[in-house]
């Protein structure tokens, strides 16, 4: 269990401003968002310089706390500083903050800003090297903070990412047959989100076919952390999900087009042609995502499940070859800096269902991007002579005497 292997601080503290749907907010002159965040410090050892930090990004629908089975089993093979996750605004432990005042139109950049917000914020106990780590839709957050802070991170792990929208998957070989009424965001709006018990929920949940793989110590945290009791606004009588159901159909889609009160901008006339999720929604984000990868500069491991349906179909491969290979990035596979590992036997949610397996092979490829760091490291420090910042680098003035 987590708590007999890290000290676990809980942090609250104010989520970024301005956010980047005016909906995003109910009241953008009077409300603050904040953020729920914990940290893990491993309890059986202190910690060394080099040791790396960890910055884990959740998918929709979970909460923070689904990682901690991973980081059990992570900290067996690998020693850590310490790892950070936070619940974005509208989901987990963030959402019960922000319940009267959150609004309906989450931003993926919101996220984002507020993951590099918490890093800020917490600066003095995340000295390099930070690693960022993200499963689904957290990826999104991991890739776009690494394109906001190109040196932020010193390697990357992208668990199942999903940088494309419905229509744009199916020609990946994924989703098939397209049923728009079968679309992830048409089963979220009609999924059930009350039960009688807490027994109950748990009991149906465990049934789903997502559920149903997880291991046991992440879905014991599903039941604690993913349901709350009631009486709540929307439901005055017994369980029901943390993060409603409401916030997670709106983090997948917008409408198209846009409902009375909802603003055009700032992507919505501009938006690219390829970025419908089902007729009648998309997502404007995804194609900046998918536009920024050839710019990723940290290393980066991705994780698949063969038994998934995106890690079974030509998409990986698709994105593999995108990363890192335009200006600025990391060069690419051809560079040795984008690897890709497949779990066997696992779905979507890797870390959720094979936490030890996934920990194995994410700490494997930690192994040697931290002895790379620590060698490139200690070269730059043979290397790079005492200097005054506060006098001009005599080398410059001779390069700039022979203009």
């Amino acid at each position: 269990m987590s708590e007999h292997l890290f000290n676990i601080t809980s942090h609250i503290i104010p989520a970024s401003h301005i956010r980047g749907h005016s909906r995003g907010i109910q009241d953008e002159q009077n409300g603050h968002l904040r953020l729920s965040l914990k940290n893990y410090v491993p309890k059986d050892r202190q910690a060394k310089p080099g040791d790396p930090t960890l910055i884990l990004a959740h998918g929709i629908g979970s909460s923070k706390e689904s990682y901690e089975p991973f980081l059990d089993e992570l900290v067996a093979h690998l020693p850590i500083r310490g790892a950070w996750a936070c619940d974005v605004t509208h989901h987990g432990a963030s959402f019960l903050l922000n319940e009267e005042i959150i609004g309906d139109e989450p931003h993926w950049l919101d996220s984002a800003r507020d993951m590099l917000h918490m890093v800020n914020t917490f600066a003095a106990q995340m000295p390099p090297p930070i690693y960022g780590i993200g499963q689904s839709w957290g990826c999104n957050n991991v890739v776009l903070v690494s394109h906001l802070h190109q040196r932020l991170f010193a390697g990357m792990v992208l668990i199942e990412p999903y940088f494309e929208t419905g229509y744009r998957l199916q020609s990946h070989g994924v989703d098939k047959p397209p049923e728009h009424s079968q679309h992830r965001i048409a089963i979220l709006a009609r999924r059930r989100d009350t039960w009688t018990s807490r027994e109950e929920a748990a009991a149906k949940l465990r049934a789903t076919p997502y559920y149903a793989v997880f291991d046991p110590r992440v879905f014991e945290r599903v039941v604690k952390y993913d349901l709350r009791d009631m009486p709540t606004q929307q439901h005055p009588h017994a369980v029901t999900l943390t993060t409603p159901k409401a916030q997670e159909v709106y983090n997948y889609a917008r409408p198209d087009l846009p409902f009375p009160g909802y603003e055009a901008a700032p992507d919505y006339k501009t938006r690219p042609g390829d970025s419908v999720v089902v007729p009648g929604f998309y997502r404007g984000e995804v194609k900046h995502v998918r536009r920024i990868l050839p710019q990723i500069l940290p290393p980066l491991l991705f994780l698949w499940g063969t038994k998934s349906d995106i890690g079974n179909s030509a998409y990986p491969q698709t994105v593999i070859d995108q990363t890192g290979v335009g200006e600025e990035g990391n060069g690419g596979v051809v560079s040795g800096k984008v690897q890709s590992k497949y779990v066997k036997g696992a779905y979507h949610a890797v870390h959720l269902e094979m936490p030890g397996k996934a920990a194995e092979e994410i700490s494997e490829w930690l192994k040697k991007e931290l002895q790379k760091w620590h060698d490139e490291m200690m070269r730059k420090k043979e290397q790079q002579p005492p200097f005054d910042p506060g006098v001009l680098n005599p080398l410059w003035l001779e390069k700039l005497s022979k203009l």
